[in-house]
């Protein structure tokens, strides 16, 4: 029998969950809604009136050479980068299980690394005096330029395809498998017929968000490209060296388009993953036998791109504790002597606001998700508001904290706190679709029996939700902190020059050519976040065991 509720008592939890709820509302709109805005706004305003000059300029005489080769360089490495992606994934789709959970940790690996270390490993291997360029292959070949870019671009942007596309691969009907095989039609037509229509939406998401991830990478352009100039690097220089955010803005939101077809595809993709992932055949139970020299040519893409990632991370270790000043490769420790105070400070620096970050974010995004699954408010628009920062660039993002929090009521800018709230918001999406994931699981009967026996809703929510909610916890706390530690895009233009991140002295390291000292910083990165990866997946496995008995 249900007890009497006191209407007192009762009125207390009504006005925290309300009150929550409107403050939790009133951040997203605050610190995700306001800055795009602000940056489409500015794009389109100048001394008040409204322009349309700063689009006009891009197809102008000196502009448009710079953004056709921008979009053509971008869709060239976007096109290579997924085609490659698409065949390691087909060729794990199509192997045993011990394959893909080699696979699936050298995937985490390359996840967890900070940003340029590609590029470092490129110079290293390929520069002007490279290992291989010049030491083994006595070759004047220069990396210097478009083709050192193209090369960036598709070699870093391969993990987090194949991790995509798992998911479609993962999302193909046993059935429509076990029916095309049943009708007799070949191994190839079946792939050709069943695996690549069914994958073809995440392929064109990947493609997307590839086309997106380059049209507004300005790093490696900076880094590598030379005298070679992009729309991204132009948007970079607008805003840093002449402070000229609207002509910065205007570039950043013609390069936030692909994004939104990108999202389309993405949502398409995972919408048939989470079908399929509620039947119980799987298309990995129905696998056709291909023939052998696919099997070969699929084994072989997936033996590089393993041996291009070792080959990456011994460069890095090997630039952190060598010298070539003398024309020859030297081991040495003199290079930890060159880490200075400010680099250090940087590294600190970066795992304290990425803690705060991480747990920011994760009770945003978490209680988001709960009001939504769980106690049944009306706020999916404002969910699709939380995931904007992450469909759109991350320059595009880190742009519009500039431009709406350099003034009052918000001035911020300079400041510790805008450095932590854009790490925050921008990772909201990762807790909150996690959390959905598992409250969407959880019976509603607990809930009701626990309040028919008199529990107050807050109660609920400490004895029930919380305990269960404690997985989601360790699980998103992981990945947010890991994406703080390597982000670079949204926060180049928040941080001053006395405070900066990790990243952003890798980035300073690394483009006056301290690649040694860049080197450093990275392996303490892929430690500090390896770290935090283990401890929590220790916690993960813990808590769902004490959840399970």
């Amino acid at each position: 029998m249900r007890k009497k509720s006191n209407p007192i008592q009762s009125i207390f939890p009504f006005i925290w969950s309300n009150g929550f709820i409107f403050l939790l509302s009133l951040a997203i709109l605050i610190f995700i809604l306001f800055p795009v805005v602000s940056v489409l706004l500015t794009s389109v305003r100048l001394d008040g009136a409204f322009t349309t000059q700063f689009y006009r300029e891009l197809i102008n005489t000196d502009m448009f050479d710079i953004t056709t080769q921008s979009i053509v360089l971008a869709l060239a490495s976007s096109i290579i980068a997924a085609f490659f992606a698409y065949l390691i994934a087909l060729g794990l789709y199509l192997s045993k299980d011990w394959v893909r959970k080699v696979m699936d940790k050298v995937l985490l690996v390359t996840i967890i690394s900070p940003p340029f270390v590609t590029s470092i490993a490129m110079i290293v291997l390929l520069g002007r005096r490279g290992l291989i360029s010049h030491d083994l292959l006595q070759m004047e070949w220069d990396i210097y330029g478009w083709q050192g870019i193209l090369i960036i671009q598709v070699l870093s942007r391969l993990s987090i395809g194949i991790m995509m596309l798992n998911n479609s691969f993962q999302a193909i009907e046993g059935d429509e498998l076990a029916a095309s095989l049943d009708l007799g039609a070949s191994a190839m037509a079946t792939i050709k017929n069943v695996v690549l229509s069914s994958t073809l939406p995440g392929f064109l998401s990947v493609l997307f968000i590839f086309f997106t991830m380059n049209l507004a990478d300005f790093s490696t352009p900076i880094i590598i490209g030379g005298r070679f100039q992009t729309l991204a690097t132009e948007s970079y220089k607008a805003v840093m060296a002449t402070g000229d955010l609207n002509r910065g803005a205007a570039m950043s939101t013609v390069m936030v388009i692909p994004s939104i077809f990108a999202f389309y595809f993405y949502m398409k993709s995972m919408h048939r993953f989470n079908e399929s992932s509620s039947k119980s055949a799987s298309g990995r139970d129905y696998l056709p036998t291909v023939p052998k020299i696919l099997k070969i040519v699929l084994a072989l893409v997936t033996f590089l791109f393993i041996l291009f990632n070792l080959a990456k991370y011994a460069t890095i270790i090997i630039s952190a504790f060598s010298n070539q000043a003398t024309g020859s490769l030297t081991f040495t420790l003199n290079n930890f002597s060159k880490l200075s105070g400010l680099s250090i400070k940087a590294f600190r620096r970066s795992l304290v606001f990425s803690f705060i970050a991480s747990t920011i974010a994760v009770l945003v995004g978490t209680s988001l998700s709960y009001y939504i699954y769980r106690a049944k408010k009306r706020l999916k628009p404002l969910e699709f508001i939380a995931s904007l920062p992450y469909i759109i660039p991350g320059t595009f993002f880190g742009l519009g904290y500039l431009v709406a929090f350099n003034k009052p009521p918000i001035a911020i800018t300079g400041t510790a706190a805008i450095v932590i709230l854009n790490l925050a918001f921008r990772q909201i999406s990762i807790s909150n679709k996690t959390a959905n994931a598992v409250y969407v699981k959880i019976d509603q009967k607990i809930e009701s029996a626990a309040k028919d026996l008199g529990a107050s809703r807050f109660t609920v929510l400490r004895t029930i939700i919380l305990p269960m909610s404690a997985p989601i916890f360790a699980s998103s706390f992981a990945q947010i902190f890991t994406s703080s530690m390597t982000a670079f895009g949204s926060i180049m233009f928040l941080v001053s020059p006395g405070k900066l991140l990790a990243s952003t002295e890798m980035f300073r390291q690394i483009k006056g050519g301290g690649n040694s000292v860049g080197s450093i910083l990275a392996i303490l990165i892929i430690i500090a976040t390896a770290t935090v990866n283990i401890s929590m997946t220790l916690l993960f496995r813990r808590l769902n065991k004490v959840k399970g008995q």
